[in-house]
């Protein structure tokens, strides 16, 4: 999540019951970054702060312009992700599409 326009994330609509920050209807622009968790080969993973609440949230950027059938499938296991409702799995809260990088915004997790 480098110095971008985030105006122009738009979310990818995921359905089901609604999660804290649905509820909200947490804007990509009200997300601002504190600092990056992780990365590996095609994702970053950055530690986000929800500006109007102080909630804290992980934004994971897959990057990469993927033609339409593999996106479709990333998109497809993060709706799953997003409809498990278990303590040992993070919540996926939403999804946006930005400048064709997937951004999935998860419950942050401490503990590493």
């Amino acid at each position: 999540m480098s110095r971008r326009d985030t105006s122009l994330a738009v979310p990818l609509g995921l359905s089901s019951t609604p999660s804290r920050s649905e509820a909200l209807m947490i804007n990509f622009s009200e997300l601002e970054q504190a600092n990056r968790i992780g990365s590996k080969a095609g994702d970053t993973i950055y530690k986000v702060i929800h500006k109007p609440t102080g909630w804290l949230y992980a934004v994971k950027v897959i990057y990469g312009n993927h033609d339409e059938s593999v996106r479709h499938q990333i998109c497809h296991e993060i709706q799953i992700l997003h409809d498990v409702n278990n303590p040992n799995v993070v919540k996926c809260h939403d999804m946006f599409d930005h400048k064709g990088e997937i951004q999935v915004l998860l419950e942050f997790m401490d503990g590493g």
